[in-house]
Order: structure tokens, then C-alpha cells, then sequence
């Protein structure tokens, strides 16, 4: 899966190849709602991009216990960034 960094806001007002970028991105989270597997994105610190970085964690049917506790140690991990977003 190839990733990319977060698009800047407003991106999808700047043409149509800007839009289809966005959507092409955000198809592997699309996917999962096809196979029927729980996926959630944690937001992680900043880094200096003035944009939070996501994490993307998919689990197994049935295993939303298994991706929250994951997300727990991701966001333990990264921090999260709530004062951050909130000074967006």
C-alpha cells in the first residue's frame, strides 16, 4: 500500500485531479468496509506539518476489542494530539 502525507486543507477545492488524489488515498479504508473488517485511524502527533499523521490499524472480523487495545498502545505510543487539533 503505497501512503501519503495528509493533504493540505482545501485541497479538494483546487481541481478535479485534486479530488480524485484524495479519493484514490482513502481506498484502502473504503476496502475494508467491503470485507467486513473492523479499521480505525488514530490521529498521532504533528510533527512540525500543522496536520495530524493517522494510523491506520485494520482487525480481524469480529476483533474490535483486538484494534482498540491496539489503538490504545499506538496513541500511548505517539501521544495524541488534542491540544494540537484544537489550535487547527
Amino acid at each position: 500500500m503505497i501512503t501519503t502525507p495528509p493533504h493540505k486543507a482545501g485541497a479538494d477545492m483546487d481541481s478535479v485531479e485534486s479530488i480524485e488524489i484524495i479519493l484514490d488515498s482513502c481506498s484502502s479504508m473504503s476496502a475494508m468496509n467491503y470485507l467486513d473488517l473492523p479499521c480505525m485511524t488514530v490521529p498521532t502527533q504533528a510533527r512540525g506539518l500543522g496536520v495530524p499523521i493517522g494510523v491506520q490499524l485494520i482487525g480481524p472480523r469480529y476483533g474490535e476489542l483486538h484494534l482498540l487495545a491496539a489503538a490504545q498502545a499506538v496513541e500511548d505510543t505517539c501521544g495524541c494530539p488534542v491540544e494540537e487539533l484544537l489550535q487547527l
